[in-house]
């Protein structure tokens, strides 16, 4: 059987394989694909992912140290829950396949749905009887509901997506229960267990810490590195389907997990390549070697069942990217981090430096060998740090080509152009709202705005910089107020990058990817462009200690899409989809 249908340690789901059947040939009917024989065509993938970022699945909970934790297995280790993957790649499915459809299945044919509403309208038509996956609700309701509408059909899903498993230092997927001693030895899952803790800040309209708000709070997450393992099944669909949905997951703006918009969640397919093969269950040869395919996903294939293919990533028709290059004029630094390696900062081994650069460890593999040292920690560059600095700025921009200013009079007008400034920056960054009622009646919109974490290979000279806070009233030092921190002083010679390609010449490079740009206002191009302009001109901070003279970048940006800067040539089209 195959393992799409597993239910490993820390799974749900339930095996629906497929039946006992008479052999291939026999008085079987061919072409019979009812519920009582199961699917005809399996098309099998299993898929191994690599996170280049770190990855953060809510488990819907917060413990005494952690705000937000992530999906665990029974073992304790960080695990991909199948619908997660699932809704992921049914979201790209709708993003950008042109008219909704691949071979002539919609979303709904392949995804399925629980729903009688615009979802089901989407197929291509109606289909009935037993063996196309429908389902049927009971035939009457019992709070006496008309009968008919509780009997109409929901279609399953005939995508079936595995959990992930993550992988071990041994490059091999972990399933089932695993022994304490085994955890504790592998270096990968010993560390995997402990939660990396993320801390941020949310600001208010004024761009200083919402205290009203929880204003600091933290996430655990999965750092980047750690390599998962999951299977996907489709069933009675044509070759073209699955194609389809390995071309998503190849596609660098397919991000899995929570706080995408922030860098998290992004991966690649490792090597480019995933194992794959398509099973007519009616054909003898077929069916032996899909009988061999081990349900575990930690269990070796037998040779000959699975064959090794290619996976090319689509060009993403509705995302614009532009890259930064940039450099610091001199110092700089995210704060929230600790020590560096070896305390190689003055005053930083006795606990003297009270704000230190941010740094994170990762896995690193060298062919099928994984290590974690939780000492070697690179310095990253959050992409909550740029994020924020250019959301503030946009809306500079807006309400400057508004003429919304300060000294504005507060009437009808000023009113109506904030709300046209606050659509424009919730279509562009995404917008959570929970003060109008509880938790069930916020407003939620994801962001179009996706920027990467820089991560720098090779750590920038850095020195003690000491402070003292002073009397507001006579300018005097107060006593126990004197602090320390320890800037980035530009960088090193081989740069950062958060897209994967060498800096060089001592600047970072920082992708932001706009998704669904065709549907962004013009007005709302413009002022993204002028705020990424402003940063690559030396004329916005990014960092802590900006009030310090700290974060100044210069530099260039460039954007892959010409003429989608301006949007005047979309104008009339995007308008309307960017103000809604």
């Amino acid at each position: 059987m195959s393992a799409s249908n597993t239910t490993s340690v820390g799974q749900t789901g339930t095996e629906s394989a497929v039946p006992a059947r008479t052999a291939p040939g026999t008085s079987t009917p061919a072409a019979d694909t009812s519920a009582a024989w199961g699917p005809r065509t399996v098309d099998v993938a299993r898929v191994t992912i690599e996170l280049l970022s770190p990855l953060t699945i809510g488990a819907g909970a917060a413990d005494d140290i952690v705000d937000s934790l992530f999906v665990l297995d029974a073992n304790g280790l960080p695990a991909l829950p199948g619908a997660s993957l699932a809704g992921v790649i049914r979201e790209r499915w709708r993003a950008t396949t042109e008219g909704g459809q691949v071979a002539g299945q919609s979303a709904t044919d392949v995804f399925g749905t629980a729903m009688v509403g615009r979802d089901r309208d989407e197929s291509a038509g109606a289909r009935s009887g037993g063996g196309d996956g429908l389902e049927s609700s009971a035939a009457g309701g019992a709070d006496g509901g008309s009968a008919a509408a509780s009997a109409r059909p929901r279609i399953r899903s005939r995508l079936v997506v595995s959990w992930g498993a993550i992988h071990d230092a041994g490059n091999r997927p972990v399933t089932g229960r695993v022994a304490p001693g085994i955890l504790v030895d592998d270096p990968v899952l010993r560390h995997a267990r402990d939660p990396v803790v993320r801390q941020h800040v949310r600001l208010d309209a004024r761009g200083a810490a919402d205290s009203t708000g929880r204003g600091l709070f933290d996430e655990s997450v999965v750092v980047r590195g750690h390599r998962f393992t999951f299977e996907i099944v489709a069933e009675d669909l044509p070759t073209e389907v699955m194609d389809r949905v390995l071309a998503i997951l190849a596609d660098p703006a397919t991000r899995l997990g929570g706080k995408t918009r922030r860098g998290m969640g992004r991966f690649e397919v490792v090597g480019g390549t995933v194992r794959r093969r398509r099973f007519d269950l009616m054909d003898d040869e077929d069916f032996a070697a899909f009988a061999k395919l081990p349900v575990d996903l930690g269990a070796a294939v037998p040779d000959g069942v699975l064959a090794v293919v290619g996976v090319d990533a689509p060009t993403a028709a509705d995302v614009a990217v532009a890259r930064l290059s940039v450099a610091p004029r001199g110092f700089w630094m995210m704060g929230g981090g600790s020590p560096a390696p070896g305390a190689a900062e003055e005053g930083a081994d006795d606990g003297a430096v009270d704000l230190l650069p941010y740094r994170e460890a990762a896995v690193r593999w060298n062919g099928d060998r994984g290590t974690f040292d939780p000492t070697d920690r690179d310095v990253v560059l959050p992409a909550t740090g740029i994020k924020g600095a250019l959301r503030h700025r946009v809306g500079f921009h807006v309400r400057a080509a508004m003429g919304v200013f300060a000294d504005a009079p507060d009437d009808a007008a000023r009113q109506g152009a904030e709300e046209r400034v606050a659509t424009l920056l919730h279509d562009l960054f995404g917008h959570v709202d929970t003060r109008s009622g509880t938790a069930g009646d916020a407003r939620l919109s994801a962001g179009r705005v996706i920027i990467d974490d820089v991560v720098l290979p090779a750590a920038p000279p850095s020195t003690v910089v000491n402070h003292v806070s002073l009397d507001r009233f006579t300018s005097g030092p107060l006593d126990g107020h004197l602090f320390a921190e320890t800037p980035l002083w530009k960088l090193a010679a081989d740069g950062g990058t958060g897209d994967g390609t060498a800096g060089g010449q001592g600047r970072v490079l920082v992708r932001v990817l706009v998704r669904g740009a065709a549907e962004v206002a013009p007005e709302a191009r413009r002022a993204l462009v002028a705020a990424l302009d402003d940063l690559a001109a030396g004329r916005l901070q990014i960092g802590a200690g900006s009030g310090r003279g700290h974060g100044w970048f210069e530099g260039r940006v460039a954007w892959e899409a010409e003429g989608w800067q301006s949007g005047d040539a979309l104008a009339d089209a995007a308008g309307a989809g960017g103000a809604a």
